[in-house]
C-alpha cells in the first residue's frame, strides 16, 4: 500500500509536469482527492443496504473485489508516459543500493525531512485515533435509541444504528470532499503551503485538545461535531502536504519519497495502535487525547515546523 500510494501521487505529478499544471498541484491533487471521498460518500451509504440484506458479511469482503477490478481497468487507461519504467543496462543490485542513496535526502535535506515527517506523523497520529471516536458515536446512538424507542427489538436497535452509523460517516466524507476541493484556495490565503502544513497541525491538537475535554464532561453529540472537523482539517492539509513535497524533492525521485512517506506513516500506526490502546485503557481516552495534544504542540514547535523557501505568489 506505501508502494502504491507513493507511486500513483507520483504518477500524478508526472501527468501535471507535462501539463505545466505543478503550480496548481494541491488544487489537481485536492479535487481527485474528493471524487474519491465522494466515493467514500457512496460507499458508506451502499454498506447499509448490503449489511442489511446480506446473510453474512463475509459477503462484503467478495463486493470489494468489483471495485478493484474496476481500478485495475482505470489504471489500464493512464497515457503510456506515466509509465516510468524501462529496462536497465545495470544490474539489479546498482539499482537497489541506488534506491537507498536517494533515501539519503531524506536525512540532510531539511525541508524535505520536516514536510516528509510532519506529513507522516499528522496521517498515522489522525488513522490511529479513529477507533476510539467510533465507539463513541455508537454508544450515543444506542442510547438515543433506547431513550426514543422504548419498545424496541434488539433487531430494529441494529437496523437503526446500521443506518445512522452509515449516513453518519457519509455525511463526513461529504464536508471532507469539500474541504479536499477547497486545499488550493485555502493554501493562496496564507504565505505559503509548509505554513499552512503547520497551522493545520496546531488546530489539530485544539480538536484533539477539545475531544479530551468533552469527553471528561461527557457530551457525545460535541464529541462527534469536534471529531467532524477533525476529518474536515485531515482533508483539508492533505492537498497541501502533497503540494509542498512536490516543490522540495527532485522529480526523478517522487516515487520513492512519497512511498517513503506512506512507509513511515504506516510505521508510526504500528506504534501507536498499541501505545494509544494501552494508555487509553490504564487511564482513560481522555488523557490520551490530552496528553496527545501537547505531544503534537511540543513536536510541532521543536521538530517539523517552518523552514519553507516557497511563498504563494498571487495569482
Amino acid at each position: 500500500e506505501a508502494f502504491r500510494s507513493g507511486t500513483h501521487k507520483a504518477m500524478e505529478m508526472q501527468w501535471m509536469d507535462k501539463e505545466d499544471l505543478m503550480q496548481y498541484k494541491s488544487f489537481v491533487y485536492g479535487t481527485t482527492r474528493s471524487y474519491s471521498l465522494y466515493g467514500s460518500t457512496l460507499s458508506s451509504l451502499l454498506a447499509i443496504f448490503f449489511i442489511l440484506i446480506l446473510p453474512a458479511n463475509r459477503w462484503i469482503f467478495l463486493l470489494t473485489i468489483i471495485p478493484y477490478v474496476i481500478d485495475f481497468i482505470l489504471i489500464s487507461t493512464y497515457p503510456s508516459y506515466m509509465n516510468e519504467h524501462s529496462p536497465k543496462e545495470e544490474n539489479y543490485w546498482k539499482d537497489f543500493t541506488q534506491a537507498f542513496k536517494g533515501l539519503k535526502v531524506v536525512i540532510f535535506d531539511k525541508q524535505l525531512r520536516k514536510g516528509l515527517l510532519s506529513m507522516a506523523l499528522y496521517d498515522g497520529i489522525f488513522k490511529s485515533l479513529k477507533d476510539y471516536i467510533q465507539p463513541i458515536m455508537k454508544l450515543f446512538i444506542t442510547v438515543l435509541l433506547v431513550n426514543f424507542m422504548l419498545n424496541s427489538s434488539p433487531a430494529e436497535e441494529e437496523f437503526y444504528l446500521t443506518v445512522i452509523l452509515g449516513v453518519t460517516y457519509a455525511i463526513f466524507f461529504i464536508f471532507s470532499a469539500f474541504s479536499s476541493k477547497k486545499a488550493y484556495f485555502f493554501q493562496k490565503k496564507v504565505k505559503s503551503s509548509k505554513y499552512a502544513m503547520d497551522l493545520i497541525f496546531y488546530i489539530f491538537a485544539f480538536l484533539i485538545f477539545a475531544e479530551a475535554f468533552l469527553y471528561w464532561i461527557q457530551i457525545p453529540v460535541l464529541i462527534i461535531v469536534f471529531y467532524l472537523l477533525i476529518y474536515i482539517f485531515y482533508n483539508l492539509r492533505r492537498p497541501i502536504a502533497v503540494d509542498y513535497l512536490g516543490d522540495v524533492m527532485d522529480k526523478d525521485q517522487r516515487a520513492t519519497l512519497l512511498s517513503v512517506e506512506a512507509l513511515i506513516r504506516s510505521l508510526l500506526i504500528i506504534i501507536f495502535a498499541p501505545l494509544f490502546g494501552y494508555i487509553a485503557d490504564t487511564l482513560s481516552i481522555g488523557v490520551l487525547f490530552f496528553w496527545l495534544a501537547i505531544m503534537i504542540v511540543l513536536l510541532n514547535f521543536i521538530f517539523l515546523s517552518g523552514d519553507s523557501k516557497f511563498q504563494n505568489s498571487p495569482d
